[in-house]
C-alpha cells in the first residue's frame, strides 16, 4: 500500500526499523549481490492452485540470493540462520518471485538431518560415590536458531539462571 517493496528500503535502513527481509535484499543489491524477494506459501496454508496470488495464501517471505554456489534461499526472519537455511514450515513450499513475469519456484524439501538435537554425556563415577558429568548438547537448524534467539534476549544474570535450570 506504500509503493513498491523496494522504494521504502533506504528509509527503513536509515531508521533502523522496518521489514528486515526487504532491507537485507536492498543491502545485498547495493553490494552487487543479486537478490530477489519471494512470497512463499507456507505448508500449513491453503494449497489450492491459483493463477492470482494473494497475501493470505503467500503469507511468508524469503530471499533468493545468488552466491558462489548458485541461487540459495535465505531467510531474513530467523536471526543468525545460515545461508540456505529454510524454516521447516516453508520446506518444499511454492514461492512466487517478485521479478519480471512472477515465476514460481519450489523451495527445497525438508532435510531432517539439518535439524535436531544430540546429547553426549560422559560420566565418571568414583568409588566413594562422588562423580563428574560432562554434557555436550549440539543443536542444528531450527532448534539452534530458536535457542540462539532466546539466549540473546537474556541478560547475563538471567542467562546463567536459565541455563542452570535447563541443565
Amino acid at each position: 500500500g506504500a509503493g513498491t517493496p523496494w522504494d521504502m528500503s533506504p528509509r527503513m535502513l536509515a531508521a533502523r526499523a522496518g521489514h528486515r527481509t526487504r532491507v537485507m535484499c536492498y543491502l545485498l543489491n547495493l553490494e552487487d549481490v543479486p537478490c530477489e524477494l519471494a512470497l512463499v506459501r507456507p505448508g500449513s496454508g491453503d494449497a489450492t492452485r491459483s493463477e492470482l496470488a494473494d497475501d493470505d495464501t503467500f503469507a511468508s517471505i524469503m530471499l533468493r540470493v545468488r552466491t558462489e554456489r548458485g541461487w540459495q534461499w535465505v531467510t531474513g526472519s530467523d536471526r543468525n540462520a545460515p545461508v540456505a537455511y529454510v524454516p521447516p514450515a516453508l520446506a518444499g513450499a511454492e514461492a512466487l518471485l517478485l521479478t519480471a513475469g512472477a515465476p514460481r519456484e519450489q523451495l527445497p524439501a525438508l532435510d531432517m538431518a539439518a535439524h535436531g538435537r544430540s546429547l553426549t554425556v560422559r560420566l565418571a563415577l568414583a568409588t566413594d560415590g562422588s562423580g563428574r558429568a560432562v554434557v555436550e548438547e549440539r543443536l542444528r537448524g531450527y532448534a539452534a536458531t530458536g535457542a540462539r534467539a532466546v539466549v540473546q534476549r537474556l541478560d547475563a544474570a538471567n542467562r546463567e539462571r536459565q541455563f542452570e535450570a535447563y541443565v
